[in-house]
């Protein structure tokens, strides 16, 4: 199985000795891009073990390591059995709409392949729009969102000659950007595998909405695209750290209702997941299919083009001009899910159900896609420094069965290293702006020793004299404040001028004469 994290293999630690107080201090300079890779899981020879053996066609199970076979393109999920799924393609005459059916012995998942390539259009200039309380559900949460500006125009495209139906299709997609948003909690080492191969990523914040549109050259669409496409939300993304970056693709061919053209995919921008909004399509968050759109770029200008456009918030009339992203469809961390199909003689088309394999975090085994670790089974949670412990935070924790710090932590909200167990924070307990070194503080406790060597007073984690304090600022020992203290360059639990002193950092003055600080 691809691990979400690999983390570095060498920490360069500096230490800060306050009396007996030591705090490592990180420096991401010297944080590696890639840790080497986690080892077999076991050393049983069986399915799960991540050794390939006879007769087993892959191994790990939800890895995706089996040939092509999606609308996608991508490389498929290894099943539970560690069998490839066998891939049937139908399809109707009395309809257009293609099915794709991966199946193996304990499981199998209808895919519907009518999601095209998308060459997205810029519209000039991004026209003023405002939406406000668009809820949405995807795959990464439900939120409530305000739209502002409609950038792109997103025609189905066929690339190099692989769908030449695409440019006849009525299903537009016109992207939105998203405004007022409730905090996203970034998401790291997402894997999403298409045409160009596995990436990994962090989703960083939503961006955009594409939503399903009709769209005329001559004059205002009668109506909107129904069903034919779904909605979209597409989240900002950034390579993941330690991740090689994405290898331009140069001469790629693509013709849509405007113009046939070559272009060079240059890198990706935002990954979009189906969506169901306001209630209008439950289940469509389930779908397998994402679109990953890439910045592209090609030689010759596209005429400003004036176009009618029809969807959900009505009629639309703009400009679209130059050429900005390609949007590929992709599958995001496959893995295995079962399907329950029915169809009747009476009709030509089918209902179709997918169920994903829900995830069994806390088995003590790393056997999902977004494991790195399970209980005993710490995968690829270990830390070279000893300062800084890793453990596999538990389930139903915020990020239950991924590596996380124990007591010390790196401070760089970019960085992919883990975040700290049990929902402390990573605080900068120095108080001089320490960016890179800190130390898991829980935001309220209930006992001393849920402090890390910091002390629970009234449900607040605080600081004894001669203790660094600095976010914390809580010092509960007798007349002890958080200053800043000379000669240390860290804010510390220290006492005034006068007050009884076993040492000199136990002084705001920095000085401890005869046991009194000066």
């Amino acid at each position: 199985m691809t691990s979400r994290g690999m983390f570095g293999a060498v920490l360069g630690g500096v230490g800060i000795a306050l009396c007996g107080l030591s705090l490592g201090i990180l420096s991401l300079g010297d944080v590696p891009a890639v840790m080497s890779p986690r080892q077999a899981y076991a050393q049983v020879s069986s399915c799960g073990n991540g050794i390939l053996e006879p007769p087993e066609e892959c191994d790990p199970p939800g890895s995706i390591t089996c040939p092509p076979g999606s609308p996608a393109g991508a490389f498929l999920p290894c099943g539970p059995n560690c069998m490839c799924p066998v891939v049937v393609t139908t399809s109707t005459s009395s309809s257009t709409l293609t099915t794709t059916s991966i199946s193996s012995s304990t499981s199998s998942t209808v895919i519907e392949t009518f999601l095209h390539h998308f060459q997205c259009y810029e519209i000039r200039p991004p026209a003023p729009f405002d939406v406000a309380g668009v809820n949405l559900v995807d795959q990464f949460g439900s939120s409530t969102v305000e739209l502002r500006k409609v950038y792109t125009l997103c025609a189905p495209a066929d690339k190099n000659g692989e769908d030449p139906t695409a440019p006849a299709q009525p299903g537009h997609l016109t992207s939105y950007g998203i405004g007022a948003v409730a905090p996203f909690s970034r998401i790291r080492n997402i894997t999403v595998t298409n045409q160009f191969g596995s990436l990994q990523f962090d989703v960083v914040k939503p961006a955009r909405l594409m939503v399903p549109t009709a769209k005329s050259l001559a004059g205002p669409p009668a109506s909107p695209v129904g069903s034919v496409v779904d909605h979209f939300q597409c989240y900002k993304v950034k390579r993941s750290r330690g991740v090689a970056k994405f290898q331009k693709v140069v001469g790629v061919s693509i013709t849509t209702q405007f113009e046939s053209a070559t272009i060079d995919v240059v890198r990706p921008l935002r990954l979009c997941a189906p969506a169901n909004k306001n209630g209008e399509s439950p289940g469509t968050e389930t779908h397998p299919d994402h679109l990953l759109c890439y910045r592209a770029k090609g030689s010759g200008a596209l005429t400003a083009t004036q176009v009618n456009l029809n969807n959900q918030f009505g009629q639309q009339t703009y400009l679209v001009s130059q050429r900005r992203e390609l949007c590929v469809p992709s599958l995001k961390n496959a893995g295995p899910s079962t399907t329950t199909t029915t169809s009747t003689s009476t009709t030509p088309t089918s209902s179709t159900t997918t169920t994903s394999v829900p995830g069994i975090c806390g088995n003590g085994v790393v056997d999902q896609p977004s494991e790195q670790c399970d209980g005993g089974d710490l995968g690829v949670c270990f830390s070279p420094l000893p300062a800084f412990p890793l453990a596999c935070d538990a389930p139903g924790s915020a990020h239950e069965c991924n590596c996380c710090f124990v007591s010390g932590c790196v401070l760089d909200p970019e960085s992919p290293l883990p975040l700290c167990c049990a929902g402390a924070q990573c605080q900068d307990v120095t108080g001089i702006g320490m960016v890179h070194g800190g130390a898991c503080i829980p935001p309220s406790c209930a006992e001393t020793p849920e402090c890390n060597g910091y002390e629970c007073v009234g449900g607040t984690c605080c600081g004894q004299a001669g203790q660094l304090c600095g976010v914390v600022d809580c010092c509960p020992a007798s007349g002890a404040t958080c200053n800043a203290v000379p000669f240390i360059g860290a804010h510390v639990c220290c006492r005034p001028a006068g007050a009884p002193c076993a040492a000199y950092n136990e002084c705001c003055s920095g000085l401890c004469n005869a046991g009194t600080c000066g």
